[in-house]
C-alpha cells in the first residue's frame, strides 16, 4: 500500500516546494464530511472529500502526487 502523504512530503523536500494543506469540515458533529486542498505554491494540486479528515488528506495527497508526477517530479 502506497503513503501518499508521505511520497507527498518526499517530494516537497526534494524540490524544496512550499506546500500547505487547507481543511474544511461541513455537516453535523455525528457526520461530518472533510474537504482537504493540497497547495504547492499558490496553485491547487489535489482536492478530496472524506468522511475523516486523515481520508481526505490521504485523497488530496494522492491526487497532488499524481499531478507532481506528471510534471516530472518523483520521489
Amino acid at each position: 500500500m502506497r503513503h501518499y502523504r508521505t511520497d507527498l512530503n518526499n517530494i516537497v523536500q526534494k524540490y524544496r516546494l512550499r506546500m500547505k494543506y487547507e481543511e474544511h469540515c461541513d455537516g453535523p458533529q455525528h457526520e461530518p464530511t472533510w474537504t482537504v486542498c493540497v497547495y504547492i505554491g499558490e496553485i491547487p494540486y489535489g482536492r478530496h472529500s472524506a468522511r475523516s479528515q486523515g481520508g481526505a488528506r490521504e485523497g488530496a495527497a494522492k491526487l497532488a502526487v499524481e499531478a507532481l508526477e506528471e510534471a516530472g517530479y518523483y520521489i
